[in-house]
């Protein structure tokens, strides 16, 4: 092995060079050699790729949870989707019918409509299930105009309401 090779570098070093692949050049890579395989085989690559694949992106550095706990929650997690079997389920009680409602980083938020008709959207009722007891519940106060759509970003706390009656 020549001494500048990538081979050469410290674990540590190469982990981090390699979380900079995709997660399918890192499967690719891990059939080229057992070195390689070996590296991609690591808890921090393994959580990598099971992100990606899962269409999930990766909380701050600074997260507590130990790299191998990590990935085994994320496992965790993928198989009971493919089971259907959840650990936890929350039922909550829509208030009426509304054609706008979103879902996002455990945020459901679900339009109100005025009484007089079902397509006027006008305020939104909120649930967050970031409790693991129960969902907390909040309304917020009925608007001065129609709202068209909505969506959130809880990471940001940020709520984006788009105006204009439904056509």
């Amino acid at each position: 092995m020549h001494p500048n090779s990538f081979l050469s570098l410290p674990p540590e070093i190469a982990i981090q060079v390699l979380l900079h692949l995709e997660w399918n050049q890192l499967l690719v890579a891990q059939r080229v050699c057992t070195v390689f395989r070996a590296l991609i085989e690591s808890s921090r690559i393994q959580y990598h790729i099971f992100l990606a694949i899962a269409g999930y992106e990766d909380g701050p550095a600074s997260h507590p949870m130990p790299m191998l706990a990590r990935l085994e929650s994320l496992k965790a997690v993928q198989r009971c989707f493919h089971c259907m079997q959840f650990p936890k389920k929350t039922q909550i009680q829509l208030k009426g019918y509304t054609p706008t409602y979103e879902l996002q980083g455990g945020v459901f938020l679900q339009g109100r409509h005025t009484p007089s008709d079902l397509n006027q959207t006008i305020g939104v009722n909120a649930w967050s299930f970031q409790n693991p007891i129960e969902p907390y519940f909040w309304q917020l106060p009925d608007l001065n105009a129609p709202i068209r759509d909505l969506t959130l970003d809880p990471s940001q706390d940020l709520l984006v309401l788009i105006g204009g009656a439904h056509s």
